[in-house]
């Protein structure tokens, strides 16, 4: 039981830093018409959204964030949490 209720707190703050990173697929046929979007600053900005969400995901983790969030936000038992 408390197995799978972690992972129901779990799932929501591991998917922050990367769930809108499946909008980027979208990003590449809104711009047919541009090849200069395409070739250019399509890459750039994938790639910069990409070290921001490494980026997030790291300090959330070694930065015991992510239990702050838990403890603070989400209003769960101490003991869950450990």
């Amino acid at each position: 039981k408390d197995a799978v209720a972690v992972l129901g707190l779990i799932y929501p703050i591991g998917h922050m830093p990367y769930g809108w990173l499946n909008a980027l697929k979208s990003m590449h046929p809104a711009y047919l018409d541009s090849p200069d979007m395409r070739r250019k600053r399509i890459p750039r900005f994938t790639t910069i959204v990409i070290v921001f969400s490494v980026s997030w995901a790291l300090i959330a983790t070694f930065s015991g964030l992510n239990r702050q969030i838990l403890l603070k936000i989400s209003k769960v038992s101490p003991d869950l949490v450990d």
